[in-house]
């Protein structure tokens, strides 16, 4: 396996980042709804009843934080690898320093 190879495998299209990104607000979205319900939770001194695994709000409010927060920084880096594209480097001849 070559270089070139590699890079074929990790390389990432438009339509595939468009689609990670919609993937991604899902998520957030989702986290926002956990963070929601278990705020409300907290402020009645309940539990979660709505199938999650855990009933304690205090720790689906953390996993909503946790996942938003790593949803918004994987997104980030997709925004910047968009607008940093990569510029061919142009090689130098051989004979530059004869």
């Amino acid at each position: 396996m070559n270089l070139s190879s590699i890079k074929r495998v990790f390389h990432i299209g438009i339509s595939e980042k468009v689609l990670i990104v919609i993937f991604l607000v899902m998520i957030q979205l989702l986290c926002l709804w956990g963070i929601d319900i278990s705020v409300s939770a907290m402020l009645s001194e309940g539990v979660i009843t709505n199938g999650f695994n855990f009933g304690n709000p205090t720790q689906t409010y953390h996993i909503g934080l946790y996942g938003i927060v790593l949803s918004t920084f994987i997104m980030v880096i997709i925004v910047v690898s968009g607008l940093f594209p990569k510029i061919p480097v142009k090689k130098e001849p051989e004979d530059w320093n004869k």
